[in-house]
């Protein structure tokens, strides 16, 4: 059996993540997999878009089946701001990928219900089979079940995303913690920011307690979730399916987040949730101060109870459970 990638993705973040671990699990099975257009390919897998339609075209013809698997759309021709070759570069990709999504792919399979819910909403349903299937987490994420709460010790919040945006909703939870932090408001050890975070960093004058880490590396972010006392909070509010989110629920670590994109249905019950409903209300300061300090208040009281509902929930994010679900839907049975 043999499955053709069309696009190597080099990029750090969810595609990159999520394309490694399923092509682990694939060589495990022996199924064979390459990135080479072969017309003896059994599967093309496309993980979102690709410019190589002209090969999706011929594979078609031949009766070669394709799976497209869908994140979310690129929403930068929205944003007005944006110069007007990104605008554009924008409307191709969502143009390829709505096309090949409407016309060449055999199955489509959703990140998450939030992932469908767009894509139909904004390019309309399609009758071809289709259906949703989480990201995983890796084996190293289930071995931190050593994590846990010890009374009296100072906690840590853990903020891990690809790029930190210079978006005011970001920098006024950035502005928020580092009140927290300088203030001493809440039993906070440390403010730990992993991503490439440059133009935050030098915004302005932090507390010591917020230490931007920088990037890290796939294979290390596993240690991260050692740490005792942990908390995660979510920055990414428009997520299909973040990896970082379902990282930290395999790690047994309680997460603060805004119920926004898929993140209510991946950490239901597993931290504390802040409202998303009006966007010009959440930002004013002294509310989203509020709620983000009572988020915490209620994860630290509950610490223990809510790394059991991680642990309950987390069973959902194993990488052989979602090849498994995978290999399923497209009617391959399991070497």
């Amino acid at each position: 059996m043999h499955f053709y990638f069309t696009n190597r993705i080099k990029s750090r973040g969810g595609p990159s993540t999520f394309q490694h671990r399923f092509i682990e699990q694939l060589k495990i099975k022996k199924i064979k997999t390459s990135f080479n257009f072969s017309l003896k390919a059994d599967y093309v897998f496309v993980n979102s878009g690709t410019r190589k339609l002209i090969s999706l075209i011929i594979l078609k013809l031949i009766g070669v089946k394709i799976i497209q698997r869908l994140d979310g759309y690129n929403h930068n021709f929205k944003v007005k701001k944006n110069p007007f070759k990104i605008i554009i570069k924008a409307q191709i990709q969502n143009f390829i990928i709505s096309f090949i999504r409407k016309f060449l792919a055999n199955k489509i399979i959703y990140q998450s219900k939030y992932s469908k819910k767009i894509w139909e909403k904004r390019f309309g349903k399609v009758l071809k089979p289709n259906t949703i299937i989480y990201n995983s987490s890796s084996s190293e994420f289930f071995k931190n079940y050593n994590n846990k709460l010890i009374k009296n010790k100072k906690f840590k919040i853990i903020i891990i995303e690809g790029n930190i945006q210079m978006e005011n909703l970001t920098l006024n939870i950035l502005k928020c913690l580092n009140k927290i932090a300088c203030n001493n408001l809440l039993l906070i050890d440390s403010i730990q920011i992993y991503g490439n975070s440059s133009n935050v960093k030098n915004y302005m004058n932090w507390s010591k307690k917020i230490e931007f880490k920088g990037t890290v590396q796939r294979k290390n972010i596993y240690k991260i979730y050692k740490q005792n006392n942990c908390i995660f909070f979510l920055l990414d509010f428009y997520s299909n399916c973040s990896n970082s989110l379902i990282e930290s629920i395999t790690s047994r670590v309680p997460t603060l987040y805004f119920d926004s994109g898929s993140a209510n249905e991946l950490a239901k019950n597993c931290g504390y949730k802040i409202n998303f409903n009006d966007l010009d209300y959440i930002n004013e300061r002294n509310f989203l101060d509020y709620k983000i300090i009572h988020g915490l208040k209620y994860i630290m009281r509950n610490y223990t109870k809510l790394q059991a509902n991680c642990y309950f929930r987390s069973k959902h994010f194993k990488s052989e459970y979602m090849s498994k679900k995978y290999l399923n839907f497209i009617s391959l049975k399991e070497h």
